[in-house]
């Protein structure tokens, strides 16, 4: 199990919404007693809005800026628990901080889960134009996936698991010689 002298010294989360990735963020940061920063709430936090205020407002170009320079900022310090915004990969500047700082666990599910679990959700602003849910969620994670994996040290399957399982799946991975 990572300690707090550990070389990389961040646990951040990566995946498409919707994969659980504040609940278990919150767990992982209980288990081994590390702060917890979610890059949205911080995002919200120092734009004064909502994500779907500020991306109506500023757009996305700017919303990614503002994700960019906060994400820069909490993986310097360390330990903690980063909850990462979906669209993260999006930026490889991004990836460049991620790598340096940060055990990266892709958790991943597939879109008829996905939509199940956000059809409710009026939080988030849309990431494509005319598309049902379920086509824009396939059309990302398209084009999002293959950034996930390229990044992740960990990848772990949400579906089916309760998130106290998948914490811990995710702690034993941790804790083994296969962390980079």
């Amino acid at each position: 199990m990572p300690t707090l002298d550990s070389p990389i010294g961040n646990v951040a989360l990566i995946g498409y919404r919707g994969t659980g990735k504040s609940t278990i963020a919150s767990l992982l940061g209980r288990s081994l007693g590390w702060p917890v920063i979610s890059l949205d709430a911080e995002i919200v936090r120092d734009a004064g809005m909502s994500i779907v205020d500020l991306v109506a407002t500023r757009g996305w170009d700017y919303f990614r800026d503002l994700e960019q320079r906060l994400l820069a900022s909490a993986v310097e310090r360390a330990p903690r628990v980063i909850d990462c915004g979906g669209g993260v990969v999006e930026r490889n500047a991004n990836h460049d901080s991620l790598r340096r700082c940060a055990h990266v666990i892709w958790l991943r599910a597939c879109p008829e889960a996905l939509a199940e679990r956000l059809a409710h959700d009026q939080e988030r602003p849309a990431l494509t134009e005319g598309q049902t849910f379920l086509e824009e969620i396939g059309e990302v994670l398209k084009r999002r996936s293959p950034l996930y994996a390229k990044l992740a040290t960990i990848v772990v399957d949400t579906e089916g698991s309760a998130p106290e399982s998948l914490a811990a799946t995710i702690l034993n991975h941790l804790g083994s010689d296969s962390v980079r």
